[in-house]
């Protein structure tokens, strides 16, 4: 997995200001962010052959295990996969969580009260329904009142792959009207100070912001199988290559005093023989070549049944043997709402009034705190609820009909398979309530491996 942060090392100073409790969501160019981060707590040498495990498969990899190349490993850093700006709804859902757990007193809740969620993405990522879907969430919660102490991290190279930006960002950026900080990305000073003004805004006001990291190179293309040459003149690969912020920054370490160039030569020296002995190393440990052991990690095991509050042969909110079958739903409803461990919350589109066939009638003045409406985009449904269940929620997320899932198919998908590349240690579990048809209720069942589907019946 070739991709490289060649260029983007500096962003890393971003990592000085977010806190081992903050939540954090890393594009896969952002190395320099997650390795910052570690160093609190971590040596080099660890660090670098946890790297070279992720890229050459080790099952010893702590992120993947093996399945894939995913940067990580910090504390409460997040999986992220390669698809584009995938990272973000969840992000938002996890900025809405925090505050909420404290308000609701949630039980060994996964964040602490002054936490903020932290995402990162590309130039070319911002084109991404994921990207946009989670900047509208997070505004329309901003707009009510809400709290959310999210910052996005976007970094600018101006291309995506062969695509040029032509300076369309900066003019998208303006267009989202959020707080927005700029640095250049080859400027240590201005990452540190902007950086530190973005996430300190988010944590103060419990506001989303935007840090946009502007002039950056992409040194060395995009990937290891990039055809640079298809798109770009040899002069433009040239200066793309000569156009180093890192060698730049060491140049002020050496100006500030702080060190000499002697000892730089030294040091990069060392690190360049530690890396070929991290690389080694880890191409010898054990890889996955069992199919049941992947097999086995597509699901989560099945939990025991729990206890209803509905005696044997009784009814919700009706006499007789007969009951419509919709308060049979909100009773199942209310019993997650009330759950012991005050886990259980209810999001939607139109949930507070009653939703599509009442299913939640009654349930907000019940639970003012756990039933909440979001705009009508499954996208952020999907995300949202991925987050909330990983600041310690266990979230029902209703969509209005089974083709509605359609809309958040992507979502859905990235939350299934960030379980199966973490080997079941990213948690993300919820429960979707949608109306479907008996016929498509079977594959829907078949498809979700680690999410329960309730409120399946024929319309």
């Amino acid at each position: 997995y070739t991709i490289g942060p060649c260029g983007e090392e500096l962003l890393g100073a971003a990592s000085l200001h977010l806190q081992d409790i903050d939540s954090v969501a890393l594009h896969y160019r952002h190395t320099a962010n997650s390795i910052v981060r570690q160093l609190r707590t971590r040596g080099a040498d660890e660090i670098l052959l946890d790297r070279a495990r992720a890229y050459t498969c080790s099952s010893l990899d702590p992120v993947t295990h093996g399945r894939h190349c995913s940067i990580g490993g910090g504390p409460n850093e997040f999986l992220v996969t390669s698809t584009l700006a995938s990272q973000c709804p969840p992000a938002v859902g996890r900025a809405l969580g925090i505050p909420l757990a404290q308000a609701l007193k949630l039980p060994d809740a996964t964040f602490d009260k002054n936490a903020i969620s932290y995402v990162s993405v590309g130039d070319g990522s911002t084109a991404n329904a994921h990207f946009l879907s989670a900047v509208n969430l997070s505004k329309y919660a901003a707009f009510k009142g809400t709290k959310v102490p999210l910052v996005f991290g976007v970094s600018d190279n101006n291309m995506c792959i062969s695509l040029k930006g032509t300076g369309y960002l900066r003019h998208l950026v303006d267009s989202l009207d959020l707080k927005t900080f700029t640095a250049n990305g080859c400027d240590l000073y201005d990452v540190y100070s902007q950086s530190q003004k973005a996430i300190s805004y988010a944590r103060k006001y419990s506001k989303p912001s935007l840090i946009l990291y502007t002039d950056l190179p992409r040194r060395f293309g995009h990937a290891g199988t990039d055809r640079q040459f298809a798109y770009l003149t040899a002069e433009e690969i040239e200066a793309q290559e000569q156009a180093d912020p890192l060698s730049g920054a060491m140049a002020e370490a050496v100006d500030a005093g702080l060190m000499s160039y002697e000892q730089l030569q030294g040091r990069v020296l060392d690190m360049e023989e530690a890396v070929i002995e991290a690389f080694e190393k880890a191409s010898e440990e054990p890889k996955l070549t069992s199919r049941d052991t992947l097999v086995m990690s597509n699901s989560a095991p099945l939990q025991p049944k729990p206890e209803s509050k509905v005696k044997e042969g009784g009814v919700v909110g009706g006499k007789g043997d007969r009951v419509v079958m919709r308060k049979l739903i909100t009773g199942s409803i209310r019993e997650i709402l009330d759950r012991q461990d005050g886990k259980g919350i209810y999001i939607g589109e139109d949930v507070e009034h009653g939703g599509y066939y009442l299913a939640s009638d009654g349930l907000k003045a019940e639970f003012p705190l756990r039933v909440h409406d979001y705009p009508p985009d499954e996208t952020t449904l999907v995300g949202a609820g991925v987050g909330l269940a990983q600041v310690g929620f266990v979230p029902v997320v209703e969509l209005p009909y089974a083709k509605y899932l359609d809309c958040g198919a992507d979502m859905f998908q990235e939350s299934l398979i960030t379980h199966w590349l973490s080997d079941g240690t990213q948690s993300n579990g919820m429960i979707y309530r949608l109306q479907v048809r008996l016929t498509l209720s079977l594959s829907l069942c078949s498809a979700s491996t680690h999410c329960l589907l309730l409120s399946l019946y024929p319309l």
